[in-house]
């Protein structure tokens, strides 16, 4: 944390760069990103994560089908559970973990857009 307090003081709002610092391991995932992409890199990140959050809660809110509220009330409670982990570890930089959340973070803009132009309750009424 002192590397990252002393970054924070002298670049707070780009940073030093990703992965500028050799040999140094945040325990912190916040604490990284307003180290290595500044208070502005902060924000587009949580910009990010606010847009597929409010995505899992439109879709949620626009079908009528279980399985996708089912999927989009996990998806909901997976992306505030990384986020909640983020405070212990580097989630976001792990492949193990990133791979499947982009991949199903894919099919939820992917429901989301079939919801919304109505195909998807006409190709699966039953679901």
């Amino acid at each position: 944390i002192r590397y990252a307090l002393e970054t924070i003081k002298k670049y707070p709002f780009l940073g030093i760069g990703l992965a500028a610092r050799d040999r140094v391991f945040y325990e912190n995932q916040f604490i990284m990103f307003i180290s290595e992409i500044g208070v502005l890199g902060l924000t587009a990140f949580l910009g990010i994560i606010l847009t597929i959050f409010s995505a899992a809660v439109s879709l949620y809110r626009s079908t009528e089908s279980n399985l996708i509220k089912g999927f989009s009330v996990g998806y909901m409670g997976g992306l505030l559970g990384l986020l909640l982990e983020c405070n212990t570890l580097v989630v976001f930089l792990i492949s193990r973990i990133m791979i499947p959340f982009w991949l199903v973070t894919a099919i939820l803009f992917w429901l989301l857009r079939e919801q919304k132009k109505g195909t998807y309750a006409k190709i699966h009424p039953e679901i």
